[in-house]
């Protein structure tokens, strides 16, 4: 082993000694009491998706707590034993194929049909389901047809409208007309919280 070896050997001891003195004492606050950030508790994820939990909303922004809770609200007026003429279930009345759906996006089977019963396994498949239809509506289909034009979906809708109607009518439901009094149902309920 030549001096310029042994050199750069011992340096690469003491940088991992730095490293690993550094990882501990973060870990272990061998270094005294740090004051450390508070943790966010409104946020937590789901597969890749971030869910806001807590409702940080004021009556003229709502959050998507306040979103949810209206969407629940008009689906089944907070009868967790509703059921759908067409088989949906629970306070969001969820289909079998909105369960399938979640279950890919996470791409994993994490939720089963029963899950639509529960208050917060049905409020959290929910979450996933308008998050991702919601960031892919205003990514692929920027424009759609309506009339005799194109609409820009993101100019003419909020986010929040996309969502309700996306849960009322499919993926595809910002963009159908049948959905439109289903959204105004849902802000109705939000502004009236």
């Amino acid at each position: 082993m030549t001096v310029k070896e042994a050199a750069d050997f011992v340096l690469l001891v003491v940088i991992i000694a730095f490293l690993m003195v550094g990882i501990i004492g973060m870990h272990m606050d061998i270094f005294g009491s740090q004051e450390r950030p508070p943790v966010d508790n409104s946020i937590r994820k789901v597969g890749r998706f971030y869910l806001g939990t807590q409702n940080t909303a004021t009556k003229h922004n709502p959050s998507f707590s306040d979103l949810l809770d209206a969407i629940e609200w008009v689906e089944s007026s907070g009868d967790p034993n509703a059921v759908g003429s067409n088989g949906e279930a629970g306070l969001y009345q969820i289909s079998e194929i909105y369960v399938d759906d979640v279950c890919r996006m996470l791409g994993e089977n994490k939720y089963t049909y029963a899950d639509r019963w529960d208050r917060n396994k049905s409020r959290t498949m929910a979450a996933v389901y308008l998050r991702y239809y919601e960031e892919n509506s205003a990514i692929k289909y920027p424009y759609y047809r309506e009339g005799a034009g194109w609409r820009n979906s993101c100019d003419l809708q909020t986010p929040f409208e996309r969502m309700a109607r996306i849960h009322n009518g499919g993926p595809n439901g910002y963009k159908k007309a049948a959905t439109k009094k289903y959204w105004l149902k849902v802000k109705e309920r939000m502004e009236s919280k």
